[in-house]
């Protein structure tokens, strides 16, 4: 038991139920991982370019010598670097692989307005009011739904669109 151990070395009166010392065990755990944990230093490199039509291309430095990269101070980091500016590319090889990724799900009233609102910023009421316009003008369903299934005409309509 553990409110008696508690009276005894803290306080009396004090009370630890079995939720209560798995919490306190817990937090206790995490606390002593914290004052155990050293920082280490970490360091990267980054190459922003531009291929030929001007596009900006970052790359970063994974492999020195075919063996993982992995600077681990300043002086490893500018001497890479170093060696990095100097250098010149060229494009060695290139794939082409196909991808292909399914659609999301249609809104819902509850998925339109956080898109509405994590992309754009847009409260409920605006969200909901552009949408009653476009529902009137007939570009979109009845917005107001918790329902993700479409018609077979509607998905047909959407292949053709």
């Amino acid at each position: 038991m553990v409110s008696p151990l508690l009276w005894k070395k803290v306080a009396r009166g004090l009370s630890a139920g079995r939720v209560q010392s798995v919490a306190v065990k817990l937090i206790v755990e995490r606390e002593r991982e914290i004052k155990a944990f050293t920082p280490e230093e970490f360091w990267d490199i980054h190459a922003n370019t531009q291929t030929a039509g001007d596009d900006a291309l970052r790359l970063m430095v994974a492999q020195q010598a075919g063996k993982a990269f992995r600077p681990e101070n300043e002086a490893d980091t500018m001497a890479a670097k170093s060696l990095l500016e100097s250098a010149t590319y060229k494009v060695a090889d290139r794939e082409d692989r196909p991808t292909s990724s399914k659609p999301s799900a249609p809104y819902i009233t509850s998925t339109l307005q956080q898109a509405a609102s994590t992309r754009l910023g847009y409260g409920v009421k605006r969200t909901m009011g552009l949408a009653q316009r476009l529902y009137e003008a007939g570009y979109i369903t009845y917005m107001r739904t918790d329902s993700t299934n479409l018609s077979k005409e509607a998905v047909e309509a959407a292949r053709e669109f």
